[in-house]
């Protein structure tokens, strides 16, 4: 599991972003969700949709 610090500096690029999927990525780092709950809530009950989540790695954002 991510420390929390990582979690909000992650928050924090993708409130930068302001998009959509970004917003849908916060919402699931703000309330430590999983993989499982985000299929439950986003993808079980639509028909034509297509989400894919991945945890953001800090990493990842230092080498952007």
């Amino acid at each position: 599991m991510r420390k929390s610090q990582e979690i909000d500096r992650a928050i924090a690029i993708l409130q930068k972003k302001g998009d959509k999927l970004s917003n849908v990525q916060i919402e699931i780092l703000k309330n430590r969700r999983n993989e499982v709950w985000a299929f439950e809530h986003y993808i079980k009950n639509s028909s034509n949709t297509c989400l894919l989540y991945t945890s953001p790695s800090p990493r990842d954002y230092a080498a952007s």
